[in-house]
């Protein structure tokens, strides 16, 4: 999701800070994108993320928006989890939002945007994906309570949360799996049930978005449909694993 955003914003912009572990990864990225692309490689987990994070920023020419799409999926019940599997989620997910947010907040200007990843099952009960589900909400929790402060203090920083539907990503693939899970079969699942649509995509719904000012952006068919399902059967509906 972090390439095809990049790719969809490299029009628009002159320059672009990509951030992520993979210094490799960024040096494809960064040769591909027609604007100039600075890489960071750095790791949202990290305990100097913030700081190294603010260093790069205060370096590059005024920072107009900022995107943070960070993530990483669990899938296991609770109870055969790991609590580090578990937690794993929870300090890239959302913690690793909260951090991006807080480097980079002192440097947006009037005008400026900030849009964050939640997920269009953030408001539902998904057995197998507790933590993504929590991380996901508290995403979206986050996001609206940032935008309330903002427009209270009159910053002028638009702030957006993407809730995200199926997406043909590697997230699960790469993610981490209980011991009882058998990791072909829920990615064959995750593929045919899910994964509607391409992050390309994706991505154009969620820079449509923020170039609109949207405080919430349903990015994908099924983005928009989750929501209403949440609404009308309730948060604890009773739903198949996927």
């Amino acid at each position: 999701m972090g390439s095809a955003i990049a790719r969809c914003l490299a029009g628009t912009y002159e320059s672009l800070i990509l951030v992520d572990t993979d210094r490799n990864s960024l040096d494809v990225l960064a040769a591909e994108l027609p604007c100039q692309a600075v890489v960071a490689p750095l790791d949202v987990t990290a305990t100097d993320f913030r700081h190294d994070l603010a260093n790069w920023v205060e370096k590059a020419p005024a920072l107009d928006c900022v995107f943070t799409f960070a993530g990483v999926m669990h899938t296991g019940t609770v109870r055969q989890s790991t609590f580090e599997d578990l937690v794993r989620v929870i300090d890239i997910n959302l913690i690793g939002t909260i951090a991006t947010v807080h480097a980079c907040l002192p440097y947006l200007e009037r005008g400026s945007s900030i849009v964050t990843a939640s997920s269009a099952i953030e408001s539902i009960a998904v057995p197998r994906h507790a933590s993504y589900v929590a991380s996901k909400a508290g995403v979206y929790g986050f996001t609206r309570t940032l935008a309330n402060e903002l427009d209270q203090e009159g910053a002028g920083v638009r702030v957006s949360t993407a809730l995200i539907g199926g997406v043909h990503t590697d997230i699960l693939r790469n993610g981490s799996f209980a011991e009882n899970e058998n990791p072909t079969e829920r990615v064959a699942s995750f593929d045919r049930r899910v994964a509607r649509s391409s992050a390309d995509d994706i991505a154009r719904a969620v820079v449509r978005g923020q170039q609109r000012g949207s405080r919430i952006i349903y990015a994908g068919p099924d983005s928009r449909v989750a929501a209403l399902l949440a609404r009308a059967a309730g948060r604890y509906t009773r739903l198949p694993r996927i």
